[in-house]
């Protein structure tokens, strides 16, 4: 008996198609409810981490500490704190954030990974397995160990991000980072020919996240005209109050 291929689509790679496609919206929605979750303070103190400790790698207490100057209720701070933290560890992959390393002394010295790129299943894997290098690193200050670790982890996220044809700067994966959980990003100045708070074919535009961190970009004008993106063309780099 001959079947057409619109018979055999019909009844059986039709409902693969669709059920591939309302898993891939089921994760994409889930994803979302997830960022909606997390407390705006929470993702800005891992900006500011990011900006102190100028690694992809962070020491968990890095953010606890840097929350603890956004939030000076100790309430307010612990509740934060703990919403931020359970739902990390529970999830384990949030958008562009990743929680790679639990310490078993406490979760002050616990890991987390921020990249300017969604981390892919594989990505995620090998970071593991640089993270397992641990017990065999001949240090008896954890630090040290760590500091091996964090070299080869940021190497593999530059490359990686690199490779996605983003910035791997990180300045600029804060910008992502911004951008992705909803936080307030303003041009504050530019020399668009448009105005100063335009980025339109703009060499130079200065950016406030939560007017609190500031953010420049430079490059050539044209990276602000159709065809081009300011993630690869150009430099970002954090600024300072003038």
């Amino acid at each position: 008996m001959r079947c057409s291929l619109g018979f055999l689509f019909e009844t059986f790679l039709n409902p693969l198609v669709y059920g591939y496609l309302w898993l891939e919206m089921a994760n994409e929605m889930n994803q979302v409810n997830v960022q909606t979750q997390v407390d705006r303070r929470a993702i800005l103190a891992v900006i500011l981490a990011l900006r102190g400790k100028e690694s992809f790698v962070l020491k968990y207490g890095d953010i606890e500490d840097a929350l603890r100057e956004l939030v000076e209720d100790e309430d307010e701070y612990d509740e934060v704190e703990n919403a931020f933290y359970d739902l990390l560890f529970k999830v384990r992959r949030l958008k562009h954030i990743y929680y790679i390393y639990e310490d078993e002394r406490e979760s002050y010295f616990d890991r987390v990974v921020v990249a300017p790129i969604e981390l892919g299943d594989e990505q995620l894997r090998v970071i593991g397995e640089v993270v397992g290098v641990l017990n065999y690193l001949p240090y008896e200050d954890d630090e040290k160990a760590w500091d091996v670790v964090n070299t080869v982890i940021n190497s593999l996220v530059r490359r990686w991000s690199s490779g996605k044809y983003e910035s791997d700067s990180f300045a600029y994966t804060a910008y992502v980072l911004a951008k992705a959980y909803g936080l307030s990003v303003k041009v504050i100045d530019s020399n668009s020919p448009y105005g100063r708070t335009s980025e339109e074919a703009a060499s130079h535009v200065l950016y406030s996240i939560e007017d609190t961190v500031l953010i420049r970009w430079h490059g050539p004008a044209y990276c602000r005209v159709t065809g081009y993106s300011p993630s690869t063309c150009g430099t970002w780099e954090f600024a300072e109050e003038n």
